[in-house]
């Protein structure tokens, strides 16, 4: 199995771990490692590394990460790489489910900060993947919306006056006020997505949604991003956008909402964002498949295993 994540700290009375590094652990060492685990093998390791001290405590949390991980696999459907009974067996390798792979390896640099640090600080190929799987994710998810990535990166630095003469066109709304709500470094506001659906009369008063997508550990931080009251003032809109926000990691569903009402926004965590896959295991493109498993390869080698 993969060598224990951060956040397993010593648990003798209560449960004392981060559950959702735990989950995402016995998740990782099923799709990564393609073998079959168990409760006991779980048990064990548990108890070897002075995690739980208590049999019975230990089998609670493996117990709780049954229930999870299943749940996760009902959620993905016809995409999912795990059979889940006693064991938990793989059915897919990892190359054959890029999309969860990837988000998976992203929660797993919260969990393996040094594993991910051996990689460097350069973070635009991940976020530009990551942006891209959203792209798609949504594609999927509303067939006859328009998504249009907007987000700005070094081999494409539209300056955000590009960016939003370019949504004025798209949108039909009227031009707002550049001055005083924007610096020279504001690149695209916070904006990484724009998602509309148009109507054939192309009038304004659409659909509309503006997305922030976080692909680091960091995600919390980007909560209130994009910043509608910023955005209304650059573009006159008829009616207020709504925002919506992606991040990788997996939510509890108290966490969930939670989130949901701090950042105020469609939220897609990675349960949603892998939705698609319920209904069409091989919605990512060819080309966006060949990029993340080519990104992952030398990553996965590297991971952490236990002796």
């Amino acid at each position: 199995m993969l060598g224990l994540p951060t956040g397993m700290n010593r648990s003798v009375e209560k449960h004392n771990i981060n559950f959702d590094a735990f989950y995402d652990w016995i998740e990782g060492s099923v799709i990564f490692d393609q073998e079959e685990v168990s409760g006991s093998d779980v048990v064990d390791i548990l108890l070897e590394e002075n995690v739980y001290s208590d049999q019975e405590l230990a089998w609670e949390a493996v117990d709780n990460a049954w229930r999870e991980v299943e749940r996760r696999q009902v959620w993905v459907g016809n995409g999912s790489p795990i059979e889940v009974n006693t064991h938990l067996s793989p059915k897919r390798q990892w190359k054959e489910v890029p999309g969860l792979a990837f988000c998976l390896s992203l929660s797993f640099a919260e969990w393996y900060p040094k594993w991910a640090a051996s990689f460097g600080n350069d973070y635009n190929e991940q976020g530009d993947l990551f942006e891209e799987l959203t792209k798609q994710a949504l594609q999927a998810i509303f067939p006859d919306w328009t998504i249009h990535r907007t987000g700005w990166t070094p081999n494409d630095p539209d300056n955000l006056d590009v960016i939003v003469d370019e949504m004025i066109s798209k949108l039909n709304e009227q031009e707002g006020k550049r001055e005083p709500w924007t610096t020279p470094k504001a690149h695209e506001a916070g904006l990484d997505l724009l998602c509309y659906k148009a109507f054939p009369d192309g009038r304004v008063g659409v659909p509309l949604l503006m997305m922030q997508c976080a692909s680091g550990k960091n995600w919390e931080d980007k909560l209130r991003t994009p910043d509608l009251r910023i955005w209304t003032k650059l573009i006159l809109f008829a009616s207020d956008p709504k925002k919506a926000f992606s991040m990788p990691y997996a939510l509890s569903d108290s966490e969930f909402t939670r989130t949901c009402n701090i950042a105020d926004a469609i939220f897609l965590d990675r349960n949603r964002l892998l939705s698609p896959s319920s209904m069409n295991a091989d919605w990512i493109s060819i080309d966006l498949q060949n990029r993340i498993i080519s990104w992952l390869e030398p990553r996965l080698a590297q991971l952490p295993r236990v002796n």
